[in-house]
């Protein structure tokens, strides 16, 4: 549907962030700083996921439109699957690529 779509494009701008930001931070930093920032890069996506996953919960629950229902079901299952797939693939890919250099 229509919701769904626009769920989807959501996901992927949420993506393209977490990804540019784990990248910028890897790819610039030294051996030294790497895992500190991978820290930092971690807080801030749970502080950014969390806050929205809890915002969507809530108008999940206290919607009465099913076209907010939609979306919110949408993009509560897919940034949780985002988080998962950005920091068990992406950032050991990243960390791979960055010790190679």
């Amino acid at each position: 549907s229509l919701a769904g779509f626009a769920a989807l494009l959501m996901i992927v701008g949420y993506s393209v962030d977490d990804d540019v930001m784990i990248a910028t931070r890897i790819l610039k930093s030294s051996p030294d700083e790497m895992s500190e920032n991978i820290k930092g890069c971690l807080k801030t996506s749970i502080t950014t996921s969390a806050t929205t996953i809890s915002a969507l919960f809530a108008l999940f629950i206290l919607s009465i439109s099913s076209v907010f229902t939609q979306i919110a079901t949408f993009l509560i299952i897919g940034l949780l699957v985002d988080f998962f797939n950005t920091w068990v693939f992406n950032t050991n890919i990243l960390k791979w690529h960055a010790a190679k250099r």
